[in-house]
């Protein structure tokens, strides 16, 4: 007498109706366990299937990086609308000048080239100067010079 104990296999209708409920959770930036939570769905229930079905972990991989990716691809796509406004000759905004600068100090690809910590440390410096020092000016603005030098672009302002 050979008896089955534990629970029942999930089907593969089970699984994607599983799936299908904690979507929109992770996709709005939620934990496994919160979108378990809000979907009503058992943690341990998905924490197995992730651990039994590559295709189901698959697809909650994708749909915690969901955020990730859209804004990665607006910034993408104001990097290249700026490129492109400014090989047309045109004048950046403060504005645009502003995201390409901070695009390139904190990115993670751009973060080391066009690193914030010159300009920090030389700040730093300037307020162990005091005030009144003439090389504090001389100091910030050789920091800011540098990094600008490092974005490579000829930052034309307009207003």
């Amino acid at each position: 007498m050979n008896q089955n104990i534990g629970r029942p296999a999930i089907s593969d209708k089970q699984v994607d109706t599983i799936f299908r409920k904690l979507e929109p959770y992770l996709k709005a930036g939620l934990s496994i366990h919160k979108a378990c939570l809000k979907a009503q769905i058992p943690k341990s229930t998905v924490y197995d299937l992730k651990f039994e079905n590559p295709d189901f972990a698959e697809k909650i991989e994708i749909a915690q990086s969901h955020q990730s990716i859209l804004v990665a691809e607006i910034v993408s796509n104001e990097l290249e609308f700026i490129k492109t406004k400014q090989s047309d000759g045109s004048g950046l905004t403060r504005d645009q000048i502003k995201f390409i600068q901070w695009v390139a100090t904190n990115s993670r690809t751009t973060k080391e080239e066009f690193s914030r910590d010159e300009i920090i440390e030389a700040e730093n410096e300037a307020m162990q100067m005091g005030k009144n020092d003439p090389r504090v000016m001389k100091t910030l603005f050789g920091a800011y010079q540098n990094m600008l030098n490092n974005l490579g672009y000829k930052l034309t302002q307009t207003t």
